[in-house]
């Protein structure tokens, strides 16, 4: 009887499975370099303070945070060199993030810097 066992090619017990698992491994490289990750709109309602006035900012999902801020502060009349706050209904700060949900509304609010 001859071994087939260390020889390249040879049919073991698994090769079945990395054969499965190999056509796999192709199926997914070819869906990645295939498929673009899609770009999605998402957009924000944002009052300046006690405004009633909702200010509609968008962007494309994923975006960079500090971009996201940009627009923020554009839209808002926020100055580079002011912090602010972006609140949601509860009033809980939250992160400027392009991962936040879209068609939600905060409150910008612009916090007061002291110099002792």
């Amino acid at each position: 009887m001859t071994s087939t066992a260390g020889r390249s090619g040879s049919l073991g017990p698994n090769s079945g499975d990395n054969s499965i698992l190999s056509a796999l491994i192709d199926n997914l490289r070819t869906q990645l370099a295939i498929t673009p990750s899609p770009t999605q709109q998402k957009w924000m309602h944002v009052c300046l303070g006690s405004s009633t006035k909702p200010r509609r900012v968008a962007w494309y999902d994923p975006c960079d945070n500090a971009a996201l801020d940009t627009v923020l502060r554009a839209t808002c009349g926020v100055p580079s060199d002011r912090q602010y706050l972006l609140l949601d209904a509860t009033m809980s700060a939250v992160a400027v993030s392009s991962s936040i949900p879209s068609g939600e509304t905060f409150e910008l609010v612009c916090t007061h810097t002291e110099v002792l």
